[in-house]
């Protein structure tokens, strides 16, 4: 919304629905930033040390990309290009809607980057892996308490990568909780690179 409305980086809000944000924490700030879907917040936005401006914005829900991807074509030659930036709770449906159009590409390779991706729900690790993995554990926790034990396993129903298709993980050492669940996963079951 803020983008929509012509906010910049690096502009300020200096006050919000009437009151002077400077006399608030972020909390309170961030409360009245906050609130229903289509309902309206009035700002008053300082750019620069004079420029200073009103907006209102149409509040919305808020979805940080999860998930780029491309077809990168090479004579024949069509690679996927999928690359993961941090594991939600909307990256499974999102990797699942790059496979879709991998599929229909009729791509021949993969690459997944997950390179500087910090990780996030081990679900949704679990679950991106599932689209690879045709079954069995894809991770296992342990702990000092018996019951807080627990296996992950990939189920075949859930399994929508071909088995055969040449793929490389993207790793470094920004790669890091989620993201080393997927591709330790993907290295142990050989199926990628």
């Amino acid at each position: 919304p803020g983008f929509r409305a012509g906010i910049q980086a690096g502009d300020l809000i200096i006050s919000a629905n009437g009151t002077d944000t400077s006399t608030i924490t972020m909390d309170e700030v961030l409360d009245i930033l906050r609130g229903p879907v289509g309902e309206t917040v009035d700002l008053v936005i300082r750019r620069g040390k004079n420029l200073e401006f009103p907006v209102t914005l149409t509040r919305a829900i808020i979805e940080v990309p999860t998930v780029k991807y491309d077809t990168i074509i090479s004579g024949s030659q069509k690679t996927g290009f999928l690359r993961i930036i941090e594991f939600t709770p909307q990256t499974g449906e999102r990797v699942q809607q790059a496979l879709d159009s991998f599929q229909k590409e009729k791509i021949s390779s993969l690459i997944i980057d997950l390179r500087n991706n910090p990780g996030g729900l081990i679900t949704s690790a679990v679950d991106v892996a599932d689209k690879f993995v045709n079954e069995g554990p894809v991770v296992t926790t342990k702990s000092r308490l018996f019951y807080e034990n627990h296996q992950y396993s990939a189920s075949s129903e859930k399994t929508t990568v071909r088995k055969n298709i040449p793929s490389v993980v993207l790793i470094n050492r920004g790669s890091a909780s989620a993201s080393e669940i997927v591709s330790g996963a993907l290295k142990d079951y050989h199926l990628a690179y």
